[in-house]
């Protein structure tokens, strides 16, 4: 299954308008949180950087919700949310912040492909039911299925990175505000695009919470 930058741009940006208010808001108080954080903790505090993790999970997972049809409001933005999800989303960041940072020092091009190839951890963690057993490496896993994920469409990832950075480029332009509306533009079109290549790859290990919930009750009917 493949995609086009079109396709998904406006899968997007209708999304968007669905629920730009309620985004608009979510965003201003994430950012707020964020930056009151850093604030208060200073910017290299081990304290600020779990919080400013903290706000990237959350908005993660209200983006990919979204991109889903997902009623989301203020009552359920920290719906899903589990500490041992955090914990490996957290993990996962910082191994592939570390994986691209070494990239980049080593002529650029290297940490492009480790930023393209692990672009859907998170999406993978949040994916997770947290009663699911990850075999005692579950960031780990995330990152290697993120890896099998883009196999055959870096380049067309790597194209649609490149139409994003322009699109926030604008958002910029318009007096930083426009980012209010471009960031989930590109936020959901990119859950969009991990839903089609996950449809597509069908990764082993991504066990949707409905899908184990279903498994347990047969075993548990099976038994009686």
């Amino acid at each position: 299954m493949t995609f086009t930058n079109k396709e998904v741009l406006n899968i997007g940006w209708q999304k968007t308008k669905q629920s730009l208010w309620f985004i608009v808001a979510f965003e201003i108080l994430a950012y707020a949180v964020s930056f009151g954080g850093m604030e208060i903790f200073g910017d290299e505090s081990l304290l600020g950087f779990l919080l400013s993790s903290l706000v990237g999970f959350v908005i993660a997972s209200v983006f990919l919700r979204l991109s889903r049809n997902e009623k989301v409001d203020f009552n359920t933005i920290f719906q899903g949310f589990s500490g041992n999800k955090f914990f490996h989303y957290f993990i996962a960041t910082i191994i592939t912040g570390l994986f691209v940072v070494a990239g980049l020092i080593l002529l650029i091009v290297p940490g492009i492909i480790i930023a393209i190839a692990t672009c859907f951890a998170s999406f993978i963690i949040l994916d997770m039911d947290k009663n699911v057993p990850w075999a005692g490496k579950s960031f780990w896993t995330a990152i290697k299925e993120s890896y099998e994920m883009t196999k055959g469409v870096k380049w067309k990832l790597f194209g649609f990175f490149i139409v994003l950075l322009g699109i926030n480029i604008l958002g910029v332009i318009a007096l930083v505000v426009g980012l209010l509306v471009t960031v989930p533009v590109s936020m959901i079109s990119l859950a969009v695009i991990y839903d089609k290549l996950k449809k597509a790859k069908a990764p082993s290990v991504i066990v949707p919470i409905e899908s184990a919930s279903n498994t347990k009750d047969g075993q548990s009917s099976s038994m009686s």
